[in-house]
C-alpha cells in the first residue's frame, strides 16, 4: 500500500509525468494507441506524457487500466489532484520528462519519489544534502529503509562547515531503527562505475536511479542503467566501515572538531 504523496503541485506533476511515461514504456504502448483508447489525439497523449497538461481522472484510470497499471490509480489520482491544486511551475518542461534516463533541471521528481520508497540507498562523495536523510526516513515510525554510506573525507568537511546535513544529524540517524549509516574509509576507493553522489529509490512498482550534479539530474529506471548503480552498492556494503565503527567514527570526527557545522 502506498503512502501519502506529501509534495507541492511541482512534485506531484513530475511523479505523475514519470509513472505514465515508465508504465507506457514497460507496455510498449505507442502514444498512438493509447491515444485511439482514450479517443483524443496522438498528440493530446504526448503533451500528457511530457506534464504539458493533466489528464482527467477518467482519462487517468483509463490509461493506466490499459497500461496494466491499474494497481497505481489510488496513488496517482492523489499526484493529479495535488498536481491540479495550484498552478506548478513549468521550469524546464520542454526538455525534462523524468523517466527512462531523460534529464531533469530540479530536484521535484526525487521528493516525490521518497515519499513513496520503501527503501533508499544513498552513496555521498562530495556532499550529504537534506534530502539524502530526509525526515520520514528519520522518525521511529517509519518503515522506510535507509542505507546511507558517506566518504570519509567528507566527515570534517560537514562538521568545519555550515551544511544541511551536519554530523549530529548523521549521528541521530545512524541510531534510528530503520536506518544504517556507514562511512567509507579514506583508502576504499571510489565506487566502480560511479561518477559522485547518486542515490537508489526502491518500491514494489519500480527502482530508480538518481545521480546529480549542480546543474542537472539523471533518473534511471532500465536495468541495464540501473547494474551500475546496484554493482556500486555492492562493492560499498563490502568495503565500508561497519556500523558501530563508523558511529565511533563519526563521534570522534565531530568531538575533535569542537562545534558542530550547521549551527549558529
Amino acid at each position: 500500500m502506498s503512502r501519502a504523496l506529501n509534495v507541492d503541485p511541482v512534485a506531484a506533476r513530475r511523479f505523475l509525468r514519470f509513472e505514465l511515461e515508465l508504465w507506457c514504456a514497460r507496455a510498449r504502448v505507442r502514444h498512438a494507441d493509447l491515444g485511439a483508447r482514450l479517443g483524443v489525439s496522438r498528440a493530446s497523449v504526448t503533451q500528457m506524457m511530457l506534464g504539458k497538461s493533466l489528464p482527467s481522472q477518467a482519462a487517468l484510470e483509463v490509461t493506466l487500466t490499459h497500461l496494466g497499471a491499474s494497481h497505481r490509480i489510488p496513488v496517482l489520482t492523489e499526484a493529479l489532484a495535488i498536481g491540479r491544486s495550484a498552478r506548478a511551475r513549468t521550469r524546464g518542461d520542454s526538455e525534462s520528462a523524468g523517466a527512462c534516463g531523460r534529464q531533469v533541471r530540479d530536484g521535484e521528481l526525487a521528493l516525490a519519489l521518497a515519499t513513496q520508497a520503501t527503501a533508499i540507498d544513498v552513496y555521498a562523495m562530495s556532499a550529504v544534502a537534506s534530502r539524502d536523510c530526509p525526515g520520514l526516513v528519520a522518525s521511529d515510525r517509519s518503515t522506510v529503509a535507509l542505507r546511507l554510506f558517506v566518504d570519509q573525507h567528507l566527515l570534517a568537511r560537514m562538521s568545519e562547515q555550515r551544511t544541511r546535513c551536519p554530523l549530529s544529524r548523521l549521528e541521530d540517524l545512524s541510531r534510528r531503527p530503520n536506518a544504517s549509516v556507514r562511512v567509507v574509509s579514506a583508502d576504499a576507493g571510489t565506487p566502480v562505475a560511479t561518477h559522485g553522489n547518486f542515490r537508489v529509490y526502491r518500491s514494489e512498482s519500480w527502482t530508480v536511479a538518481c545521480q546529480e550534479s549542480l546543474a542537472i539530474a539523471h533518473y534511471f529506471t532500465a536495468e541495464v542503467d540501473l547494474r551500475p548503480y546496484e554493482n556500486a552498492l555492492d562493492d560499498l556494503a563490502e568495503t565500508a566501515l561497519d556500523e558501530r565503527r563508523s558511529q565511533e567514527l563519526i563521534a570522534a570526527t565531530r568531538a575533535s572538531h569542537g562545534h558542530e557545522g550547521g549551527k549558529t
